[in-house]
């Protein structure tokens, strides 16, 4: 069981780090929950370790490379990375009257307060006038009197060792924490959501329907004169020499027609997607709603995600806000493979004049899944089976929806060809 450095493990931490004093502060690395701070202390890179931990915050001495480490980087991070990086350490102190807290100055002016007490854990970049913390920053009242001195005085080496072993079990109770993999996938569908909301809003940006208006008007005025002989730089991209005046007006505006109801849908598109987002990152951030969604989740939802496996094929799913699950093989025959074991009330969909482009949407009996997570499944279905000259956002298709109790495999035809009854037909726009 870990715990927390007492006073005599932390006067042991600073007296360490005050023989780094004048060496250069090189990097600053770090996760949601880890700041990294990387010196060159006699001709080697060593590691000053902070793991804000609500329950368990830490302060270890690590070597070499220090941890590995995802680019998830907070305010803070980024701070002490444009302000701190190149500074040399100057002094470190034990603020003693506080309780487990030290600070570190540079000779810039900077200076770092780190705060390592359970439920006040905190660390405090300042440069001037300047002042990013990793939590707001509370009042530091006059600290009490240890209550655990007489126990065991640990060395830098045995913290570590304690924190590491600590650190790894704690990640693999994570792993199995059904709270913990909700949370993965909500983070995962809103960087995926973030991602195509920009796309969508650069070609938002772009209006290309507008090179198109603006040569079929020059056409219809001073260009029927001037067409095909003199046509200006401008407009020449647009324009087909070769076919008549009156062929390349109607191509004109028949192509800015197309390009504003496409940009139509690309804003409506975006408003939802924002909406989207603003929703996920509320689950996100309040542990009530992400136990609201975890009670959603239907009890036999670990018996969908062995579909794949029941079936045999390697594929790919997608999790829906419903707890529904959505699969797809990676070949006809994966497909066909997943049909044969889908469950009758399961739903079948397929982008109309697309052959191949098949999903299974795996649901409880009489689960109602709604047209919205349909289209989200269509949405994912086409990006991932089809190429982006096939389709791009923005563009509408024709989804077909049948339950997979109506869908029947043609014998000794084409793998992946069916027949298929009591369909229904969704226009979706793609995402």
């Amino acid at each position: 069981m870990l715990r927390s450095l007492n006073i005599s493990e932390l006067e042991i931490l600073i007296a360490e780090l005050r023989r780094w004093e004048g060496a250069q502060l090189q990097e600053v690395v770090g996760s949601h929950r880890d700041i990294g701070l990387g010196f060159w202390v006699g001709g080697e890179r060593r590691w000053l370790w902070l793991d804000i931990n609500t329950q368990k915050p830490m302060a270890v001495i690590l070597k070499d490379k220090g941890l590995p480490h995802k680019k998830d980087l907070k305010p803070l991070h980024l701070f002490m990375k444009a302000h701190f990086t190149g500074s040399s350490l100057t002094g470190v102190e034990l603020l003693k009257e506080s309780g487990r807290v030290f600070s570190m100055s540079f000779h810039q002016e900077q200076s770092l307060e780190v705060r390592l007490f359970p439920g006040g854990q905190n660390v405090i970049a300042k440069v001037n006038k300047k002042q990013v913390s990793w939590t707001k920053a509370k009042e530091l009242l006059s600290a009490q009197t240890e209550e655990n001195e007489e126990q065991n005085i640990r060395s830098l080496e045995e913290v570590k060792e304690q924190w590491w072993n600590w650190r790894q079990s704690r990640k693999a109770e994570t792993k199995k924490d059904p709270l913990h993999q909700l949370e993965s996938q909500l983070k995962k569908d809103l960087k995926k959501k973030r991602k195509a909301y920009g796309v969508l809003l650069e070609q938002i940006a772009e209006d290309p329907a507008e090179g198109w208006q603006l040569s079929g008007e020059w056409l219809k005025g001073e260009g029927a004169l001037l067409f095909p002989k003199n046509v200006p730089e401008d407009f020449i991209t647009f324009l087909d020499l070769e076919k008549s005046l009156s062929e390349n007006i109607e191509v004109c505006f028949q192509k800015s027609k197309k390009l504003r109801q496409k940009k139509e849908g690309q804003i409506e598109r975006a408003r939802v997607l924002k909406g989207e987002i603003e929703a996920l990152q509320k689950k996100i951030e309040n542990s009530g709603e992400l136990l609201k969604e975890l009670k959603r989740t239907p009890q036999k939802q670990k018996a969908q995600e062995t579909a794949l496996h029941r079936a045999q094929v390697k594929g790919r799913k997608k999790n829906l806000e419903s707890g529904a699950i959505a699969v797809m093989g990676k070949s006809a025959a994966d497909n066909l493979k997943l049909l044969r074991k889908a469950r009758s009330w399961d739903l079948w969909l397929h982008l109309k004049d697309f052959p191949g482009a098949h999903a299974i949407v795996q649901r409880d009996k009489k689960q109602k899944i709604l047209d919205k997570e349909l289209a989200e499944v269509a949405s994912w279905l086409a990006s991932e089976f089809l190429s982006k000259k096939q389709v791009s956002l923005g563009d509408k298709l024709s989804v077909l929806v049948a339950e997979c109790r109506y869908v029947r495999p043609i014998k000794g035809d084409k793998i992946g060809r069916v027949n298929y009854s009591n369909e229904k037909v969704l226009n979706v726009t793609i995402s």
